[in-house]
């Protein structure tokens, strides 16, 4: 179906009269242009597409600034749901929410959220609220209240871009008294997200509360986020379903506890060949929590890498760290200076980590790919296996993989 709306001042009713007359399965496709709205618009149980026909470039949604509009309010059903294609949302403002999904589960692909400028703590511009969502190839930039809510729900997030959010933390979550709801989040970058003073208690990127709620992080950089308090990339609290961090990139994030990830009240978190450099408010800091640390990079991330009831194996650790299989030793990557944080062909990492927990987690993990996607225990013959072998490969320390067949200098 298409509507033929007409951009730039267009009737926006027009839409939700396609909505109305759409049924299952139907597609309702947006001509080029920028629609300026003030309304609500509601899919409500309906499993429907609406896209744009040329891309999120120029099919804009716009608020135009309005006290009270949401574009899209998505009721769906609890197997499949509508999808959202090729949109931007933009200039939002107080206490709207420009894409809403609520009891239902939706995707929402290609899509950008920017310059949504609600007033802190009001009008956040994504909510998934006892829902779950598939956010994949999407971009949130310049909100000034965070960019995605999850409220009692699970959300998936796939080579998205958050970037230069402010207000409360870029991607919220909380889950009270409601078991396996999980945040998911795969090949994503959080850089240069701020959390404005008094709007909560930390997580520049991402702050999760309340049990019930499981965390899984594969493949993801942050760079630059600043928290103020607790956690400038990462704020965890509250207990929770545990959850994991893997093949994971951490630099130049901020916080007065835990520049990287701060857990407290009984929080667990499991971190594996993860790389933490230069973060200050050191990498890892927790109360009344337990994390494990295996086959990672920490260094310089004053004042001490980590602080609390971390149980660290088998990675690099400035200053040192008690347990099987740590050095401390420069890792050589190819150039810290430019954010390349590589493996030399003689960085003392290659081969140190311990391949053994890769190999547990074989029977219900897909292949391990590094943060670049190589494979992971890509053996390099040359260089003497230091850490934990299995059938011959050892597994590198940190985020990235040193390839099998790279021979000399990247």
């Amino acid at each position: 179906m298409d509507p033929d709306l007409v951009p730039a001042g267009g009737r926006g009713d027009r839409l939700q009269e396609a909505i109305d007359a759409a049924v299952g399965g139907d597609e309702i496709l947006l001509n080029p242009g920028t629609y300026r709205e003030n309304t609500y618009y509601h899919i409500d149980g309906k499993v429907l597409t609406v896209r744009s026909l040329t891309g999120p470039a120029d099919t804009i949604l716009d608020g135009s600034l309005s006290q009270d509009w949401t574009l899209l309010w998505s009721f769906g059903s609890t197997t499949a749901g509508p999808v959202v294609e090729g949109l931007s949302f933009k200039h939002g403002a107080h206490d709207v929410y420009p894409l809403k999904i609520y009891r239902g589960n939706s995707t929402v692909r290609n899509c950008v959220f920017e310059d949504n400028a609600s007033d802190p703590g009001s009008g956040v511009p994504a909510v998934v609220d006892r829902g779950s969502a598939a956010f994949i190839d999407c971009r949130f930039s310049r909100n000034t209240d965070g960019a995605v809510t999850v409220s009692r729900g699970s959300a998936s997030f796939e080579r998205c871009l958050f970037e230069d959010n402010t207000g409360r933390a870029t991607l919220t979550a909380s889950a009270i008294g409601t078991p396996s709801h999980s945040i998911s989040l795969t090949d994503c970058i959080f850089r240069g997200n701020v959390r404005t003073p008094g709007l909560g208690s930390g997580g520049g990127a991402i702050s999760l509360g309340h049990q019930g709620l499981s965390l899984q992080i594969d493949r993801c950089t942050f760079v630059e986020n600043d928290a103020g308090s607790r956690g400038g990339a990462i704020h965890r609290v509250w207990g929770g379903a545990g959850g994991w961090v893997r093949n994971s990139l951490f630099v130049r994030n901020t916080a007065t506890q835990g520049g990287a990830i701060a857990l407290e009240d009984g929080t667990t978190l499991d971190i594996s060949n993860s790389t933490f450099v230069d973060n200050t408010g050191r990498a890892i800091w927790q109360e009344n929590s337990q994390s494990t640390v295996t086959n990672s990079i920490l260094r310089n991330n004053g004042p001490s890498e980590v602080q609390g009831n971390v149980a660290i194996t088998y990675s690099n650790v400035m200053g040192g760290s008690a347990g099987t299989g740590n050095i401390d030793a420069d890792p050589m990557f190819v150039d810290a200076l430019n954010d390349d944080y590589r493996l030399l062909a003689s960085s003392p990492c290659i081969d140190a980590g311990d391949t053994g927990f890769w190999a547990a987690l074989a029977a219900t993990t897909p292949e391990p790919l590094d943060l670049l996607g190589f494979a992971r225990a890509g053996d390099v013959a040359a260089v003497p296996n230091t850490g934990f072998s299995v059938l011959g490969m050892t597994v590198d320390m940190g985020a990235y993989e040193r390839p099998a067949l790279c021979l000399g200098s990247w």
